[in-house]
């Protein structure tokens, strides 16, 4: 498995019952981490299910004797959708700029609002703590710019790597500090990078209504 501890370590265990999905934590008044079990399907149940996503790391057979007793699956992401599932909550109601995480809507007045809002989300999931800063802006390794960072007490903003304070930086719900100085696409690039980066699906974001105001003014301007 991954040994980066920002990878959510999950695997999903293939019986005669079902499918159990089981993710690894650190224990907190044990030494090492553990597994614990976060779902259970049936066959049956599995059947109705679509658009299960998963990207398998590698694939354990456990044999006693001539018997196979299950399959474990180490996965680095896992997401399900089912077919049926109604629309996000307020889905219907939905005016103006913003994002849809999983089923959660938020709304945007500013573009900035859809990395700050992802980031948000994620720090109420329990991730995205001091011990995971600083984060990198995806897909610029060479630049080592900082997506995310912590702000020294005597500093007037966040740093990246260079030492070059962050240009436009806003602050999140648990103090840490996040660069917004870029244009929408890089934005919600970044936004994305920070999923994946917490071992979520790029799909579980969804942009709303930013990208056709752009499409409109580059038609008005043609």
């Amino acid at each position: 498995m991954l040994e980066d501890r920002n990878t959510r370590e999950i695997e999903l265990l293939f019986t005669r019952e079902g499918m159990k999905v089981r993710q690894k934590v650190e224990g907190f008044f044990q030494e090492g981490p553990r597994w614990i079990d976060l779902e259970f399907h049936s066959y049956e149940e599995i059947q109705r299910i679509n658009g299960i996503k998963l990207t398998v790391d590698r694939i354990d057979p456990m044999i006693e004797g001539d018997n196979l007793k299950y399959l474990r699956f180490h996965v680095t992401d896992y997401s399900r959708t089912p077919s049926d599932s109604p629309p996000p909550d307020g889905a219907n109601e939905i005016e103006g700029d913003g994002i849809m995480i999983q089923r959660k809507f938020f709304s945007c007045g500013h573009q900035y609002e859809i990395l700050v809002n992802t980031a948000d989300w994620l720090i109420n999931q329990g991730y995205l703590t001091n011990e995971d800063v600083p984060i990198e802006a995806g897909g610029r390794p060479r630049a080592r710019t900082y997506l995310i960072n912590s702000k020294l007490e005597n500093d007037e903003a966040p740093r990246h790597a260079n030492g070059e304070y962050f240009s436009t930086p806003k602050q999140l719900i648990n103090g840490l500090w996040i660069e917004t100085r870029y244009a929408l696409p890089d934005t919600i690039k970044h936004a994305k990078h920070l999923l994946r980066h917490f071992n979520y699906s790029e799909s579980d974001l969804r942009v709303i209504g930013f990208r056709s105001r752009t499409r409109r003014k580059v038609r008005q301007r043609n």
